[in-house]
């Protein structure tokens, strides 16, 4: 498990977390189980997801998108879901990687805050 979480922890979407705040996130993935962590990363992983593209446009909620500008996988699938769904709205946080909510709390919290309401 240690072997994993370092690997884990040393992909570029996670260079900008804090040194404290990635040294607790390594804490508590040292705290899981590797059989249910395999299980979790084989069975919820967006790989093993319905595709509903195609739905998409039947959305008529507000949709806050974020992305971190390091996060080319999903900065790319903020951008189509942006064109796909009718009342999204797209923030890509600056030097931001994949753990938006542990590197830019303040800007996770304002990209929010407008759908809210």
């Amino acid at each position: 498990l240690e072997a994993f979480a370092a690997r884990w922890a040393a992909q570029p979407l996670f260079a900008g977390l804090p040194p404290d705040t990635a040294a607790a996130a390594h804490a508590d993935r040292l705290r899981n189980d590797a059989v249910g962590l395999a299980a979790a990363l084989r069975g919820l992983g967006t790989g093993v997801m319905e595709p509903v593209w195609h739905r998409l446009g039947e959305l008529r909620v507000p949709v806050a998108l974020l992305a971190g500008e390091r996060d080319p996988k999903f900065l790319a699938l903020g951008h189509r879901l942006a064109a796909a769904l009718p009342a999204a709205t797209l923030t890509v946080v600056p030097g931001a990687g994949h753990a938006l909510h542990l590197e830019a709390p303040e800007a996770v919290a304002a990209a929010l805050e407008p759908v809210a309401r």
